[in-house]
């Protein structure tokens, strides 16, 4: 399972668009003059045809960016600002957009993770603020969190905005990760040990560390590493 989803297709994007808006299929193919089954195919990715006439009628009757349905790139609505010519998590004027997306990560017991992700808001940063302060795998791998519980506090507050480095994958430094666990997503510091094993440790010292051994991270995705919350503090 694939926690932080950046829907990698047109059709992804499609599929996770209409049922934002709740645009029924039916309602596209209507409007698209199309039979309903050429939708079901699209959003099953059973198919990658797709004209230009048809993309551009989609994005319209949507309200969308035409290079947001193609290539995902920001910004994804037509009324929001920036140039057309975003390209990989980057916008002109040397601007980095970063999309916030609504996945909550637990800093107590953990956070059933949502049956499908969406980005509810992009943000906007400069990339020599980003060069500056950061090692990144890549821009487009950055996404915006939300932390939810105390254990973490003071360092991540109950609804901190928190910036992660998706690109991140293996616990490979002491830092502050997103983790899932099963099903459940947790936002953690992690120290590694020698043997291998590894402590989930919370800033709130409330609450208790707890090993996790070389068999029980089997079962352990990393989904990233915390860089920024944002309030300000740097991590």
């Amino acid at each position: 399972m694939k926690y932080f989803p950046t829907m990698k297709t047109w059709n992804d994007r499609l599929a996770a668009t209409l049922k934002e808006l709740g645009y029924k299929q039916t309602r596209l193919a209507r409007e698209l003059g199309v039979k309903s089954p050429s939708i079901t195919e699209w959003l099953q990715g059973t198919t990658q045809k797709l004209s230009a006439e048809h993309a551009e009628k989609i994005c319209s009757l949507l309200g969308i960016r035409l290079k947001w349905l193609l290539y995902g790139t920001l910004p994804r609505w037509a009324n929001e600002g920036g140039s057309s010519e975003v390209q990989d998590g980057s916008a002109s004027d040397g601007l980095i957009s970063i999309p916030q997306i609504n996945v909550s990560l637990s800093q107590g017991d953990g956070a059933a993770a949502n049956s499908y992700t969406e980005i509810v808001n992009t943000v906007q940063v400069q990339k020599r603020w980003l060069a500056d302060n950061f090692m990144v795998t890549a821009p487009a791998n950055l996404r915006l969190v939300t932390g939810r519980g105390d254990s973490m506090s003071p360092t991540i507050a109950d609804g901190d905005v928190v910036l992660i480095d998706t690109g991140v994958t293996e616990l490979t430094m002491d830092a502050i990760f997103a983790f899932a666990r099963g099903d459940d997503l947790f936002l953690k510091r992690i120290h590694r040990l020698l043997d291998g094993s590894i402590m989930v440790v919370s800033d709130n010292k409330a609450y208790d560390s707890y090993p996790l051994n070389l068999t029980d991270l089997d079962n352990v995705t990393v989904c990233g590493r915390a860089i920024f919350i944002w309030n300000g503090r740097k991590l």
